[in-house]
């Protein structure tokens, strides 16, 4: 099982913007899957590849885009 650090797209947690999920997939920097939140599915990008947390994790749902986005659009993101 691998783990990340996603962000997903819409605000979902008033103090934390970065949620841990897992995935049998090795996913790269970038791509954006489809993950629960809630009861609600919604994309998020991956941050990066994180070690197995203590806590329990929802698994990635799936993979909306293959091609990751470009390096510096993700440093303007980690920026704001």
């Amino acid at each position: 099982m691998n783990y990340y650090e996603l962000s997903p797209l819409i605000i979902t947690h008033a103090t934390e913007s970065v949620l841990t999920y897992a995935s049998v997939s090795h996913l790269q920097r970038g791509q954006i899957v489809l993950v629960e939140v809630g009861k609600k599915r919604v994309p998020a990008v991956v941050l990066k590849a994180t070690i197995k947390p203590p806590f329990a994790t929802k698994e990635i749902v799936s993979l909306l885009e293959p091609i990751p986005l470009p390096i510096p659009l993700l440093a303007v993101q980690a920026w704001l």
